[in-house]
């Protein structure tokens, strides 16, 4: 069995969700409902520092050099941050409300500069961190996606394949939604729609070689895919 090296404690409520570098093993954020995000020094098990939030974080992903945190709210808001610059009680550097509502999952991209966005909305948006905006809105005829939670507490994990060229998500149905960033927008071949769960699919996530995607649905069901195109 693993061993438990630290039990972090200071959040007063929930916690919702928690990113971790992708670069240094000590280092993690969690965001709480008690509207806080904390930093903490995994090596020495305790918090460097609190981040409070206006709005409640529903999601949120550090970026590819572990110095960029991005949050997402339940308003639909993101939120950048500055880790390298930011102390107790900081603001976020840039607030931008792309989505309509509330934010289900954050993810890193095969591109470093770049973030994939789930929301209640029925969207998912490739988020720019320079530009700070949104560069491209996956949406399809009759997606609704699927998650997990009431709201303020919805989660689901949508994710961009390693070679970029692919994005894949749940929805409401059971069906596994594939977007084809290759392919000609509005064409036959640019969405597929993937069809073996019974109940809502929640996740979805793609072998490191971009040939499996593996899926998941609310009731514990997981399916395997082969990706022949890929």
């Amino acid at each position: 069995m693993p061993k438990v090296v630290h039990t972090l404690t200071g959040h007063t409520n929930a916690v919702s969700c928690v990113s971790c570098s992708p670069l240094d093993e000590g280092l993690a954020v969690s965001a709480g409902e008690d509207r806080c995000l904390k930093v903490w020094d995994l090596t020495r098990g305790y918090s460097s520092r609190s981040l409070p939030c206006t709005k409640m974080p529903t999601a949120l992903c550090l970026s590819s050099d572990g110095c960029t945190l991005v949050t997402g709210h339940l308003d639909g808001t993101l939120c950048l941050w500055d880790l390298r610059q930011s102390r107790a009680g900081s603001q976020p550097l840039a607030e931008v409300r792309d989505h309509s509502q509330a934010i289900l999952c954050l993810s890193r991209t095969a591109n470093a500069d770049r973030l994939l966005t789930a929301s209640k909305d029925n969207q998912l948006r490739l988020w720019d961190f320079r530009q700070l905006g949104t560069v491209q809105i996956l949406k399809a005829p009759h997606f609704n996606i699927g998650h997990i939670g009431s709201m303020g507490r919805g989660k689901c994990h949508a994710e961009m394949s390693a070679d970029a060229r692919f994005v894949a998500a749940g929805a409401a149905d059971g069906q596994v939604f594939v977007w084809d960033l290759q392919a000609a927008p509005g064409s036959a071949a640019a969405v597929r729609q993937l069809k073996h769960h019974k109940e809502v699919a929640v996740a979805a996530g793609w072998s490191s070689d971009c040939r499996q995607l593996v899926t998941a649905d609310k009731a514990g069901g997981v399916a395997f895919w082969i990706c022949h195109d890929a």
